[in-house]
């Protein structure tokens, strides 16, 4: 995660879905200028001196994003129920995790369209890791996933 914040230094927020809240907190002191929100995952639940939400939602420029794990909502089966949520929220974007498998598509949702988007897993995955990028401009948004490579 370190090696990911430093590459992309015109970041200002660093938006992590859960599962690894000890690794956030060290991050948040060597990178003070950057707002971290954080979300608690299912293998964060035992610490509990984090005061940290199981779901966010947010508003950046104007995009309103609902940030959550996903394990409540059963992200590994079906993404339905999550994306029914984000939408009743007013949330256009959901943000979410526990799947470990970078993703991005649309679900309609009533007369609503949610825009999903997992960033992956930036820790040891059989799938490789991997991040996201959020970029919010004037006139819109661009979500895009990264990858980080090994270097030893």
């Amino acid at each position: 995660m370190r090696r990911v914040i430093e590459a992309h230094p015109q970041a200002t927020h660093i938006l992590f879905c859960g599962d690894g809240l000890r690794d956030v907190e060290a991050l948040e002191k060597k990178f003070p200028k950057r707002i971290f929100l954080t979300v608690k995952g299912n293998c964060d639940g035992l610490l509990s001196s984090f005061d940290v939400p199981d779901e966010r939602l947010f508003t950046l420029g104007s995009l309103r994003i609902l940030m959550m794990h996903g394990h409540v909502y059963g992200v590994k089966g079906s993404y339905g129920v999550a994306a029914a949520h984000a939408a009743k929220q007013g949330a256009s974007l959901l943000l979410f995790g526990h799947t470990h498998l970078p993703y991005e598509g649309r679900l309609d949702v009533g007369a609503n369209t949610v825009h999903l988007f997992n960033p992956g897993s930036i820790g040891a995955s059989y799938h490789g890791a991997s991040y996201g990028i959020l970029t919010i401009r004037d006139n819109g948004y661009l979500l895009s996933h990264g990858t980080v490579l090994d270097d030893r």
